[in-house]
C-alpha cells in the first residue's frame, strides 16, 4: 500500500465514523396513547403533534392522526417512533372536509391547536410508564379546571 493510500484511510476512517456517530445520536422510540375529553369521550379525529420545545436539540416534528378509536401511533418525519426529549403537545380538528364530509365544530378548546398556547407537556422516555402519552383535553368553551 503506497504512503498516499495509508494517508486518504487514515484521514476518511475518523470521518465516516463521526458520520455514523451522527446517525445514531438520538434514539427513536414508540409513542402511542390516547386523545379524549374531560370525562373519557374519545376525540375521533384531528391530527397530534409533538412539537419539540426550546430544551429539545432535534427540532424535528413527530405527528400522527388520531384514528376513530381516539387513538394515536407517532412518527417523525416518516421513521416510526419519537426521539427521546421534551415536548410540546399539539391537537388540531380538521378545518376541512375529510372523505367528502364536513368536519364540524372542534369538541375541545382551541389553546390545544397551537404550540404557544397548549399546556400539554410531554417527556418522551425509553420505558413509559402505560398511558404516558394519553392526553386529555378540555371540551371547547370552558375554561379549564383544576
Amino acid at each position: 500500500m503506497t504512503d498516499m493510500k495509508r494517508a486518504s484511510y487514515a484521514l476518511c476512517g475518523p470521518a465516516v465514523l463521526l458520520l455514523a456517530g451522527c446517525a445514531s445520536e438520538f434514539t427513536y422510540v414508540p409513542v402511542r396513547g390516547a386523545v379524549t375529553l374531560k370525562g373519557g369521550k374519545p376525540v375521533t379525529g384531528g391530527t397530534v403533534m409533538f412539537v419539540p420545545d426550546k430544551e429539545n436539540k432535534l427540532r424535528k416534528v413527530a405527528a400522527a392522526p388520531i384514528r376513530p378509536d381516539g387513538t394515536y401511533e407517532l412518527d417523525t418525519e416518516g421513521r416510526s417512533g419519537v426521539p427521546v426529549g421534551s415536548y410540546l403537545a399539539v391537537v388540531k380538528w380538521p378545518q376541512r372536509k375529510v372523505d367528502g364530509v364536513a368536519p364540524g365544530p372542534s369538541p375541545f378548546a382551541s389553546k390545544y391547536a397551537f404550540e404557544e398556547q397548549t399546556p400539554l407537556r410531554m417527556e418522551v422516555v425509553a420505558d413509559p410508564a402505560p398511558g404516558a402519552y394519553d392526553l386529555v383535553l378540555d371540551p371547547s368553551g370552558r375554561a379549564e379546571r383544576d
